[in-house]
């Protein structure tokens, strides 16, 4: 069975939780993005974006972060092809 690619931006508080049922899911490929990291630059938006582009499954816990904002564009064009 290939691995259901889930993908998922959100609050830093919420994503131990996230990766920790994910462990417990044998063909799930998991990977979490802290909007608040992508909002300072800590994290790479483009990557997290590619790999949104790529997922079977996106999960997005939206915050009061400017990040939402700022790319709503982006992830609606991606939602349009990514349930």
């Amino acid at each position: 069975m290939k691995p259901l690619k889930v993908r998922s931006i959100m609050g830093e508080r919420h994503i131990p939780m996230l990766k920790q049922a994910g462990k417990k899911v044998d063909f799930l490929d998991l990977s979490v993005f802290s909007s608040r990291s992508l909002e300072n630059g800590s994290s790479n938006l483009e990557e997290a974006l590619e790999e949104l582009n790529k997922a079977h499954i996106i999960l997005l816990y939206r915050s009061s972060e400017s990040f939402w904002d700022l790319n709503e564009e982006s992830l609606k064009r991606i939602g349009q092809k990514v349930p």
